[in-house]
């Protein structure tokens, strides 16, 4: 074999023919195929390189074959500058299926013909070229070529479309019927291993992105009370000394990344689950985004591109406002519900601007027994009268109120901001133990109360509801208070609705005339 590699040598008044200077030019071409052949055995797909033969189906039973470049068994090199359309209708037909072989392959060509004038047995070809022929087959070629997808025709296929990822792990792709999958998987790939290296600012900006995704991990876990399952914190830090590992390994760092944002993905489907569309404090939509994001991380080809790690970036930048998000709602929430607990047994005037837990409300409706557009009572039984008695802090209150002993009370709520949570607060009068009263918004249920928890009777209590913002719309919502198993009569007074104030609104602060 090594003999093939030798070139003539020249010298003077030696006579030298076309054959010399043709031994010349093979020489270079036998050495590369030679170590190409046993450099990459078998051939393959070029990655990188023009467009790997990319596959695209037309409609009905035609696909383009978009250019590429490949070394063939042999160590030839084949490169295809030009799209090819293929229609495999021809092989539609009989009684069975068939599968089609889609490969390419050098074919030898002359370019140039030369003829000479005087001495017509002189001819030949100045130019030599490798020129791609694109095969379709029933079988597999046994000379130097090199597949690009193969296809189960059905005798009833009428569309062509290319197998997902998950399918192509399957053992056999199951194609049958009016659709047929082009099968990849028999392509050989290659994938140099000298691919472009981490900059030092690429390298900086990862490194924050890894922080900032182990931090808001932990934070998440912490705020939720829902530790994560599937240890994406494990495969995280593997990632971090990956890619600060000398020499830098990007199919190394490639599958990691795979693997931890598999793993992180889980986690967040996990925590949606455990939470429920009830859990105000989630950004549900924030959560499904970083999910895509992650999505485009995993890698499900047996030889993988090198990762786009700058999605790591994009991903924690999503999760850091979703932990934003959860800290901000989950401090006013329960600050507001504490609050609301404080003001029960107490006399609270229901201003136009109140602060309960520290933050200041802003009142943006209030219904009274007079606003009659705004409510509606079924009930068997109604009748108003006007109540006076105290808090359980001794101070006095009378107000007029409808009384029913079972019904619904259906009362207008406006709401000028849906994307924040809704207070409402109602004057209660509990005259004994006994009564269910059920509350909702929109056909939503909020919360349940017996009257059997009730411990002073013949006193006033204002009642407060948080209502999270997932609940409403904009503008008029329904309320609705549903009253049963009442061994006396409840009371409808009136309602406060208020909304949290934005730190824009504070800026503008209602002057008072002097």
């Amino acid at each position: 074999m090594l003999s093939n590699l030798s070139r003539p040598n020249f010298f003077p008044g030696q006579l030298i023919d076309y054959k010399d200077f043709n031994r010349l030019a093979e020489q270079a071409d036998k050495s590369l195929s030679l170590l190409c052949r046993y450099l990459y055995t078998g051939g393959g797909i070029v990655m990188g390189a023009l467009e790997e033969f990319a596959v695209v189906p037309m409609g009905g039973l035609t696909v383009r074959l978009k250019p590429g470049m490949g070394i063939l068994p042999n160590g030839q090199i084949l490169v295809l500058t030009e799209e090819r359309v293929l229609d495999l209708s021809a092989y539609v037909g009989g009684k069975n299926s068939k599968t089609v072989v889609v490969s390419v392959k050098n074919q030898t060509r002359g370019m140039d013909r030369y003829a000479d004038d005087e001495d017509a047995t002189i001819t030949g070809f100045k130019t030599e070229v490798w020129e791609p022929e694109v095969l379709v087959s029933t079988r597999k070629l046994s000379e130097p070529s090199l597949e690009i997808f193969r296809v189960s025709l059905s005798p009833e296929a009428t569309t062509l479309r290319m197998a997902e990822a998950h399918e192509e792990w399957s053992a056999k792709l199951l194609s049958g019927g009016k659709e047929a999958l082009l099968d990849g998987r028999f392509r050989t790939l290659i994938l140099p291993h000298t691919l472009s290296q981490l900059d030092v600012e690429q390298k900086i900006a990862v490194r924050r992105a890894l922080y900032s995704l182990e931090d808001t991990g932990r934070k998440l876990a912490k705020l939720f009370l829902v530790e994560d399952p599937h240890d994406s914190a494990h495969y995280l830090s593997q990632l971090h000394a990956e890619v600060l590992s000398v020499p830098y390994q990007p199919l190394k760092v490639s599958f990691i990344a795979s693997e931890y944002a598999k793993r992180l993905s889980l986690y967040l489907e996990h925590l949606l689950n455990r939470l429920g569309r009830q859990q105000s404090n989630l950004d549900r939509t924030s959560v499904l985004q970083t999910i895509e994001v992650l999505e485009k991380l995993r890698r499900r080809e047996v030889i993988p591109r090198p990762t786009d790690l700058g999605l790591l970036t994009e991903a924690s930048s999503i999760l850091e406002a979703v932990l934003k998000h959860a800290e901000k709602r989950y401090n006013l929430l329960n600050a507001i519900e504490e609050g609301l607990i404080d003001m029960r047994t107490r006399l609270v005037p229901l201003e136009s601007r109140i602060s309960l837990g520290g933050h200041v409300l802003n009142r943006v409706d209030w219904i009274t027994l007079e606003n009659k557009d705004k409510y509606q009572i079924k009930a068997d039984g109604v009748h108003s009268r006007a109540v006076t008695t105290k808090f359980k802090s001794g101070d006095t209150l009378s107000i007029k109120g409808a009384f029913i002993k079972s019904g619904v009370i259906s009362v207008e709520v406006n709401v000028p901001n849906p994307d924040r949570p809704l207070i409402l607060v109602l004057h209660q009068y509990v005259r004994r133990a006994g009564a269910q009263v059920h509350y909702e918004i929109n056909g939503k249920h909020l919360v349940s109360e017996s009257g059997t928890e009730l411990s002073v009777p013949n006193s006033w209590a204002n009642y407060g509801l948080v209502v999270p913002a997932e609940h409403l719309v904009a503008h008029e919502n329904r309320l609705k208070i549903r009253v049963e198993k009442a061994d006396l009569d409840f009371g409808f007074f009136d309602l406060a609705v208020y909304q949290p104030q934005t730190a824009k609104e504070a800026d503008v602060v209602p002057r008072t005339e002097e």
